[in-house]
């Protein structure tokens, strides 16, 4: 892993568990993920040999060689209106649906996002909700895209 990485947050995050979407990316390729735990202990698994991320980026072709050592930023959204405003038992469904969403927007807005084509290397196949019972979710995911594809286009053009 290179020493360069470059660790930036967004949003109102910090090392406590909860529900968080977050944003893993370089120059090629984005991943988007969310967990119910610190996002930093997420990443750290990702990253680390036999990780979901680590997988993709040392066994693809995505990029240029050694695409595990241009990681370069990660990016977390703690979820808090989901504490608030959930019904406990949805809040771990909400969360993969505000992430199924991401993936959605950024499939549709890439190039215009993110200045760049870039490859979405994470899923929701599996876990992605039909629905979301709560209307507020969708102005949230919307401006957390928003804030991300800011955030990201920033940092890889």
């Amino acid at each position: 892993m290179s020493s360069s990485l470059l660790f930036s947050t967004c949003g109102s995050v910090s090392l406590r568990p909860g529900p968080h979407v977050y944003f893993i990316w370089n120059k090629d390729c984005l991943y988007i993920g969310e967990t119910q735990r610190s996002p930093v202990i997420r990443w750290g698994q990702h990253l680390s040999e036999g990780g979901t991320l680590f997988g993709i980026l040392s066994e693809s072709e995505i990029g240029s060689p050694g695409a595990i050592e241009q990681v370069l930023a990660f990016s977390a959204f703690r979820l808090d209106i989901l504490l608030d405003e959930c019904h406990p038992a949805l809040i771990k469904t909400t969360t993969q649906y505000i992430e199924h969403q991401l993936h959605v927007l950024a499939a549709l807005r890439m190039e215009a996002a993110f200045g760049r084509a870039m490859r979405v290397v994470s899923n929701t196949t599996c876990t992605a909700p039909r629905r979301c019972k709560y209307q507020w979710a969708s102005p949230l995911y919307g401006q957390i895209f928003l804030t991300a594809a800011n955030l990201i286009k920033s940092t890889v053009s």
